[in-house]
């Protein structure tokens, strides 16, 4: 088992096992994950874990356990997440950063990938005159070079 100080954050295990940190309380409360406080109100969970549950996913994750700092003084297993950062997110839109880039026109949950805007944002800013949306076409488009000005 890892020292604590390599612990991931519940934050950190959501985004690698791409599901809600609501999920992970369930996870730990269903006693697939082990969690530990370290301090008052600040959980971490053990990394070991969350791979097993990565691989349980079907996410490919490499075997190395390599470890990088993060934001925090925490240590983090950074094979894990470079391995998952490669996959795209489940779904019908879920096409590469790279050929994401090459296209002229993105959705709008091609835009939010894109720009790691939330949907209700891009609204937000077509609603304020300072995005363009292409509402004659369905589902609307937005261009990219416009989403790049941002």
């Amino acid at each position: 088992m890892k020292p604590i100080s390599e612990w991931l954050t519940k934050a950190q295990v959501a985004q690698a096992l791409r599901v809600s940190e609501r999920t992970v309380d369930r996870l730990h409360a269903r006693g697939r994950l082990a969690k530990h406080e370290r301090g008052p109100n600040v959980p971490v969970y053990n990394p070991d874990q969350v791979l097993r549950l990565a691989r349980e996913k079907g996410l490919s994750v490499p075997d190395g356990q390599a470890a990088l700092p993060a934001p925090g003084g925490q240590l983090v297993p950074a094979r894990l997440f470079e391995a998952l950062a490669a996959i795209p997110p489940p779904g019908r839109d879920a096409l590469p950063l790279a050929e994401l880039r090459a296209k002229v026109y993105l959705t709008t949950a091609e835009a939010v990938r894109y720009t790691g805007l939330p949907a209700a944002y891009l609204g937000e800013l077509v609603a304020r005159g300072k995005l363009k949306r292409l509402e004659h076409m369905r589902p609307y488009r937005y261009r990219r070079a416009d989403l790049e000005k941002l």
